[in-house]
């Protein structure tokens, strides 16, 4: 083939499961990793054709966790079901980078005991959104980051566009439209995404379609904040919120697109909006006057 012109390129022949072959391919001195199959594995058993994808990347990166290095691994899955199968990985800041900390089984458990009675308080919309594992693929951090790719997506769709034309339609408006990335308006008091998108609609013409959020951002630190905020306004001091700004790295947000109603909103997340076709939306927080309000 053309590649095995390129000096740059390299062939190293090994089992993707092989420690020692990875370790030889430069796994963690790499950039970036992509895991790709080119057929599922032969199996009645539908968790099971996802299979070696799933032990090459726990292999991959935990090779890449041993190195303290945050390289991203990119996955491609036949089976949307199998991405409950993929670990899981959270990131913490260690100076200027987000290193991926692997959750273990025990420190969930632990975690897990320790929350309970919190769990148990929590309205039920809400526990269902803080357990990933029992969340759709496309609503996991993972597939927010880029990092994960179901092929049966694009059979069902190509599908959906044969049965359903508008589909096709729908698609093109969106690809030809204009977006913006807004910060959390100032004016704004609520707390859940349906809120902020029926105010973003109605105030300032702009459509919600997707969060910008940073990868160690913490929901339960969220909570805590907001009550560490309520004693300050009852104190009479108040905090000026953290918002949004260009100049943050976009290495270190993730896209999670469509969120749902009860998806809780910080004040540090970006707002990407779908620009109207005619007459112009309200980019910038308007100015008002202590007579305005």
């Amino acid at each position: 083939p053309l590649v095995a012109d390129d000096d740059g390129i390299f062939f190293v022949p090994a089992p993707p499961v092989s420690g020692a072959g990875l370790r030889r391919a430069g796994v963690q001195q790499a950039s970036a990793v992509v895991i790709y199959q080119r057929t599922a594995s032969i199996t009645q058993d539908p968790s099971t054709v996802d299979s070696e994808v799933v032990f090459a990347c726990r292999l991959v990166e935990s090779l890449i966790s041993a190195a303290e290095r945050d390289v991203p691994v990119f996955c491609d899955l036949i089976l949307e079901r199998n991405a409950f199968f993929v670990p899981h990985l959270q990131r913490r800041k260690r100076g200027n980078k987000f290193l991926p900390v692997r959750t273990t089984e025990a420190s969930s458990a632990a975690a897990d005991a320790d929350d309970e009675d919190e769990d148990q308080a929590r309205p039920k919309q809400e526990q269902v959104v803080t357990k990933e594992d029992d969340l759709p693929f496309y609503m996991q951090e993972r597939f927010a980051n880029g990092q994960l790719f179901v092929s049966s997506v694009i059979t069902s769709m190509a599908a959906n566009m044969m049965y359903n034309p508008a589909t096709a339609s729908i698609f093109q408006e969106m690809l030809k439209s204009g977006y913006a990335i807004v910060p959390v308006p100032d004016s704004w008091t609520g707390k859940e995404f349906e809120s902020l998108f029926s105010f973003m609609l109605r105030k300032r013409n702009l459509l919600p379609v997707a969060l910008l959020r940073r990868l160690n951002f913490d929901a339960e630190q969220l909570e805590i904040d907001d009550d560490e905020e309520e004693g300050r306004q009852e104190e009479g001091e108040k905090k000026p919120p953290e918002r949004w700004s260009p100049a943050d790295g976009p290495s270190e947000r993730c896209v999670i697109v469509m969120p749902p109603g009860g998806r809780l909103v910080a004040e540090h997340d970006g707002v990407l909006c779908l620009l109207p076709a005619t007459g112009g939306g309200v980019l910038v927080e308007p100015f008002t006057t202590p007579a305005d309000t």
